[in-house]
């Protein structure tokens, strides 16, 4: 190889920040410029195939103009093997799945897009996970698909925002990070729960099992900081129902947190036992964590917007079940 082909396949791997994505964490900006998931980064990170300025990274450094990120050749070819797949997912969903999609959304305009997600499908498609929101919006709005920016669990339903350009998805997702959102979710756990409200602040921190699948546990003294704060609505024996607020998003904070006190959230096959996930009459059931209000700042108009997405029928199912309602 000469030395110019060596120096074009090094301007290749590197890529200088500009207004586009100041101020944007460096793992944000490699997942929307190159649509690979937060876990492969997590490991290119770990292995010193990421570097930040010349130097090491964990991937939640903050990004500003100037900045230079080397990244694998992985994600390069990643980010073919992405358009080749977009190419290949064009009738993915058929007309009536298209058409269903359509009256997920609570609220649109210029600007932003809320849908209310339905329960098992995943927000973005990514190992053994060909559909997704992001696909299924991709073919929605076929002329410009609107951009995440920010995620719910495949199994939680609720609301979820998604962008309509790039100005206003770098806002949205500054405010997620910024904590400037306000979240509520509505659950159901299982188990004896001594305070029917109170505060969960333990730090979580992200873990591999012994497959190489992601799962978060409660630590002591290291990981992220994690505020949960949650009150009981009703009571059902060893069944409570519960309206949870997050002062923080780490990944499966709710459901982590819960189990760490013992009342791990109904029907959630990952943080809890199978004997927890059956109802008095013993059927079984998916999990029950439902994202039911939003708030945030609007990009443009800057007035504050609370959108609110109704139960989804299965967890209203369960919630007649046990004689739960929930009228806000």
């Amino acid at each position: 190889m000469t030395d110019n082909q060596n120096t074009e396949t090094q301007n290749k791997h590197l890529f200088t920040i500009d207004k586009d994505y100041n101020k944007i964490k460096l793992d944000k900006f490699l997942a929307d410029k190159f649509g690979v998931g937060f876990s492969l980064i997590r490991k290119m990170a770990r292995k010193g195939q990421i570097r930040l300025n010349s130097s090491r990274v964990k991937g939640n450094e903050v990004l500003k103009i100037g900045d230079t990120v080397k990244v694998p050749g992985l994600f390069l070819n990643s980010q073919a093997e992405m358009a080749n797949q977009d190419i290949k997912s064009k009738g993915l969903f058929t007309a009536k799945q298209i058409k269903d999609a359509k009256t997920w959304i609570l609220y649109e305009d210029d600007d932003i897009l809320v849908m209310n997600k339905p329960a098992g499908i995943p927000v973005q498609a990514g190992s053994g996970q060909e559909k997704s929101i992001d696909r299924l919006f991709a073919e929605v709005y076929p002329e410009k698909a609107p951009k995440l920016v920010h995620r719910l669990d495949k199994d939680t339903s609720g609301c979820l925002i998604m962008a309509k350009n790039k100005s206003v998805a770098k806002d949205l997702v500054t405010q997620f990070a910024k904590r400037k959102t306000h979240k509520t979710y509505l659950t159901i756990v299982v188990g004896n729960l001594q305070d029917p409200q109170g505060e969960i602040n333990f730090s979580v921190e992200k873990q591999f099992t012994e497959h190489n699948k992601e799962r978060m546990k409660v630590v002591d003294n290291a990981g992220k900081d994690a505020k949960t704060y949650y009150k009981r609505i009703a009571r059902h024996k060893n069944y409570h129902f519960l309206e949870v607020e997050i002062e923080t998003g780490r990944t499966h904070q709710i459901r982590v947190h819960m189990q760490s006190i013992g009342t791990p959230i109904l029907g959630d096959g990952k943080y809890s036992d199978k004997a927890f996930n059956v109802l008095p009459n013993g059927k079984k059931v998916k999990m029950c964590l439902h994202s039911y209000k939003l708030e945030i700042v609007h990009p443009i108009t800057e007035k504050v917007m609370e959108f609110k997405a109704p139960v989804n029928s299965k967890m209203l199912e369960v919630m007649d079940i046990l004689g739960f309602s929930h009228k806000k």
